[in-house]
């Protein structure tokens, strides 16, 4: 059971080193340790996993290809999307010298309450076009609309109604992709294994998360303003639009995921049960 959790102190020793290597280098010592030894850790956790037959994580799922872009497009939803909260209260509130708008906490967070409304309409129309169109047409609709979201705000994150324009587009695209993949790993999961399947896509997407936030604020740190009168500096324009790329090509690679999904569109079932029916007349 204790080798079965070593991906936990291996995630945190990856985390560790995005957040040490800015200040003492990547070639430091101590953060190559720390990338080192999470990566072998992780290869010993993953050979110990496939050997057991009752593993902590059933990674063998990950042979299936639908279970294993599933999986990956889940990483990148978590890797980009869910660091919309972070970044966007950030640039909201920030008073810097190139870039933010300066609101108060509070007017941020009431700006901030719609993208997450519109993501209740938009997983209930998810549900619907899941039902008629198939899990893989979900997921590119909302990879396509968080694409379009965050093009948006990397092109005028200096214009507030375009900025809000585009995070209700990606708040909806991200609700719509978190409602999308589960249905896409129930259809192919094994019998008997829907839950754990299901519930390794969390596991997937809450690594990821902590993994993309680290990125996020590393990128925000790499170029600063420096306030006036000494205050603390912020994060510049090069800083932020280094952020909203990392998570337009995290989009990105969950469109190009859910491209490369088998069509499921349960419409084109049909057809072909239709075809064969009339071919046995």
């Amino acid at each position: 059971m204790a080798r079965g959790v070593l991906f936990v102190p291996a995630i945190t020793g990856l985390l560790l080193a995005l957040t040490l290597g800015k200040d003492r280098g990547w070639g430091d010592m101590l953060v190559l340790m720390l990338v080192a030894g999470p990566v072998l850790m992780l290869a010993y956790w993953t050979r110990h996993q496939l050997r057991q037959e009752h593993p902590l994580i059933h990674l063998r799922a990950l042979a299936d290809r639908r279970i294993a872009t599933a999986y990956f497009c889940m990483a990148m939803v978590g890797m980009g999307m869910t660091q919309h909260t972070l970044v966007m209260a950030m640039l909201l509130q920030q008073r810097g010298v190139s870039i933010g708008f300066g609101l108060a906490a509070g007017v941020a967070g009431s700006l901030l309450m719609p993208v997450r409304l519109i993501g209740v309409l938009a997983s209930a129309w998810c549900g619907r076009a899941v039902a008629r169109r198939g899990g893989r047409f979900g997921l590119l609709s909302g990879a396509m609309m968080t694409m379009s979201g965050w093009t948006l705000i990397l092109l005028f994150h200096d214009r507030l109604p375009i900025v809000m324009a585009g995070m209700l587009l990606e708040g909806a695209g991200y609700i719509v992709c978190y409602v999308a993949i589960p249905n896409i790993l129930l259809a192919a999961a094994p019998a008997g294994r829907a839950g754990e399947i299901t519930g390794l896509s969390t596991v997937f997407r809450a690594a990821f998360s902590a993994i993309g936030a680290q990125v996020v604020m590393l990128l925000l740190a790499t170029a600063n303003d420096q306030a006036a009168g000494g205050a603390a500096s912020t994060p510049s324009v090069a800083g932020f639009r280094l952020a909203f790329l990392f998570i337009l090509l995290a989009c990105v690679a969950c469109g190009i995921g859910a491209w490369h999904l088998p069509n499921d569109d349960p419409r084109r079932r049909r057809d072909r049960v239709g075809q064969s029916a009339i071919d046995s007349r």
